[in-house]
C-alpha cells in the first residue's frame, strides 16, 4: 500500500511538474508574441505618424491586438495545413535523373535519361502533395539529411541542377542546391510507398529501354530474316549485344467449334479451344541459338490466331510476331469445326 501511495506521488508530482513546464512556455510564448505585436504596432505608428502627423486612434487598442492574432492564427493554419507540391518540375526542363552513385551528369550512367521514364517521374513527384513537417524530431531529421539512398538530382539538357529530391521514411527533402541543405515535408505513407514501387518499375523500363537501344539493329535484322512457306517458318539469328539472352518460338492455338444436334442439324453450343504450342525447344532450354545460323520450324496440324517469337536479352523481353500462316493454318470463326449428336 506504501510503494502504491509513493508511486503515485511520483506520478502527480511529475504531471505537476510537466504541468509548469507548459503553462510556462505558454507564458514565454505570450510574452514574445506580444512583445512582437507592440514592436510592429509602435513602428506602424511611428511611420503614420511621420506621414499624417497625427498618431492613429487604434494604436495599441483591443482591436488591433484582436486583428493581429487572429491573422497571425490564420498564418499558422495555413502553413500548416494548406497542401504544398515542393517537388513539382516542368517535365521539359529535366533532361535525365542521377542518384547518389552517379551525382552529375557526367560522373557516371545516369539513372533514368530516357524521355518517358523522366516524364513519368516528375509528373509523379509533381502531383504528391505534402506539409510542412512539425512533429519529426531533430534526429530523425539529421538521419534522413545523411541517409545515402533514395536521393535523385534532376538536371536540364545543359547539366544545371534543376532540384534534387530526397525520400525518407514519412519524409520528403527538397532542395535546389547541390550541395545544400534539404528543406524537409511531411509525406503520407501511401504517396511514399507508390513513389517507391514507381522508382522500381522505372528502372526496369529504363533498364528495357537501353537493352532495346543497343540491340535495336539486332532486333529489326531478326524481325526482317523471318520467312514462311507452306506451313514452315524460317529465321536467321542475330549478334546481340547482351551477357545473357534467349529465344522462345511460340504461337496461340485456337480452333474455333460447333456443337450440332444431326438429326435436325439444330446448333447446341459453339465455343473455341485454345492452347500453346511451342518450338524448337531443345534450343530454347539449351540456350544453344548460334549466331548467324538460320533456324526452321513447322507448324502441326492445327489452327493458330498468331505465331510469335520471344527475345529476352538481360531480363528484359521482346515479341516480335511472324508473318501470319496460310488460311489453313488460320482460325476461322466463319468454318469452325462441328462436333455431331447423334
Amino acid at each position: 500500500m506504501m510503494g502504491f501511495a509513493l508511486a503515485a506521488g511520483i506520478c502527480y508530482g511529475i504531471a505537476c511538474l510537466m504541468m509548469g513546464v507548459v503553462m510556462l512556455s505558454g507564458l514565454v510564448y505570450c510574452v514574445i508574441v506580444l512583445g512582437v505585436f507592440s514592436l510592429t504596432q509602435w513602428i506602424i505608428g511611428l511611420v503614420l505618424e511621420s506621414v499624417t502627423g497625427k498618431r492613429p486612434a487604434w494604436l495599441f487598442s483591443e482591436t488591433a491586438f484582436t486583428v493581429e492574432v487572429l491573422l497571425i492564427v490564420a498564418l499558422a493554419v495555413g502553413y500548416a495545413c494548406v497542401p504544398l507540391h515542393p517537388a513539382r518540375m516542368k517535365a521539359e526542363t529535366v533532361a535525365l535523373v542521377c542518384d547518389t552513385a552517379q551525382t552529375a551528369p557526367d560522373s557516371g550512367q545516369a539513372r533514368f535519361s530516357h524521355r518517358e521514364n523522366v516524364d513519368n517521374l516528375v509528373e509523379a513527384l509533381s502531383g504528391i502533395r505534402v506539409s510542412h513537417v512539425f512533429t519529426t524530431g531533430r534526429e530523425v531529421l539529421e538521419q534522413a539529411q545523411n541517409r545515402k539512398a533514395g536521393k535523385y538530382y534532376f538536371y536540364d539538357g545543359s547539366g544545371k541542377l534543376v532540384k534534387r529530391i530526397a525520400v525518407a521514411p514519412g519524409l520528403l527533402g527538397v532542395s535546389n542546391r547541390q550541395d545544400g541543405k534539404f528543406t524537409w515535408y511531411d509525406l503520407d505513407r501511401q504517396d511514399r510507398e507508390a513513389l517507391e514501387r514507381m522508382i522500381r518499375n522505372l528502372d526496369a523500363a529504363e533498364s528495357r529501354c537501353r537493352t532495346e537501344d543497343a540491340n535495336g539493329e539486332a532486333l529489326a535484322a531478326l524481325r526482317g530474316s523471318f520467312r514462311y512457306g507452306e506451313g514452315t517458318y524460317w529465321f536467321t539469328v542475330p549478334e546481340f549485344r547482351a551477357e545473357e539472352w534467349n529465344i522462345e518460338l511460340s504461337a496461340f492455338e485456337r480452333t474455333f467449334t460447333k456443337t450440332v444436334l444431326k438429326s435436325s442439324g439444330y446448333v447446341m453450343r459453339t465455343g473455341d479451344e485454345t492452347g500453346t504450342g511451342y518450338f524448337l525447344t531443345e534450343q530454347t532450354e539449351n540456350r544453344a541459338w548460334q549466331a548467324g545460323e538460320t533456324y526452321s520450324f513447322r507448324l502441326e496440324d492445327r489452327t493458330y490466331e498468331g505465331v510469335y517469337c520471344t527475345v529476352t536479352l538481360d531480363g528484359s523481353e521482346f515479341r516480335l510476331d511472324f508473318p501470319d500462316p496460310a488460311p489453313a493454318y488460320r482460325a476461322d470463326r466463319d468454318n469452325p469445326v462441328i462436333y455431331y449428336i447423334c
